[in-house]
């Protein structure tokens, strides 16, 4: 396992981080970095799902549906793969925007379609952020509701940011609460 001189030996996430890099799930940026709060990208939400499915047989299409991702791109067969899965969706122009941010709220559908759930939401949101009518609402709190995700309190209220960027480490604990509890 991969020791990261930008992650600390006793911080809350390093078992999580240490996980994903053992189970060869999420590399570091370098052999010696992580870059624990670096924005993680659609790219590479894909390509840990991607590995996280254990990389399964995936033959992508020679000529990429994709007008911002060519065939030759390093992770074409993980990006193929999460699209073809229904696990992401593409933008209305079929582009796949791999550099865009993973923000919080599709976090919560990404993993919510890979474990191929099936939850009721409650009538009263356990966010005070996340209306009971915002899309992927029901995912959000599927999410909490198994401890992948606590949100965040601030002045005695729950919140969630679902508009907020996932930083690397952030992903990494949610992929390793992901294995322990779907």
């Amino acid at each position: 396992m991969a020791t990261f001189t930008d992650v600390p030996a006793s911080g809350s996430l390093t078992p999580s981080i240490n996980w994903v890099t053992k189970q060869g799930i999420m590399p570091g940026i370098t052999s010696t970095q992580f870059r624990p709060g670096t924005t993680l990208t659609r790219v590479a939400a894909a390509e840990t799902l991607y590995n996280l499915a254990g990389q399964p047989f995936h033959n992508p299409p020679a000529v990429s549906r994709y007008p911002d991702v060519p065939a030759s791109h390093a992770f074409y067969t993980a990006i193929s793969w999460a699209v073809t899965k229904d696990l992401m969706r593409t933008w209305g122009d079929r582009s796949f925007r791999p550099t865009a941010a993973l923000t919080r709220e599709k976090a919560a559908e990404y993993l919510y379609r890979t474990a191929s759930a099936n939850f009721v939401a409650p009538s009263v949101s356990p966010f005070a952020d996340v209306s009971t009518g915002r899309n992927n609402y029901r995912e959000i709190c599927w999410m909490y509701s198994l401890g992948l995700t606590a949100g965040s309190v601030r002045s005695g209220r729950r919140y969630f940011d679902p508009g907020a960027s996932v930083p690397r480490d952030h992903w990494a604990a949610f992929l390793h609460r992901f294995d322990q509890k779907v």
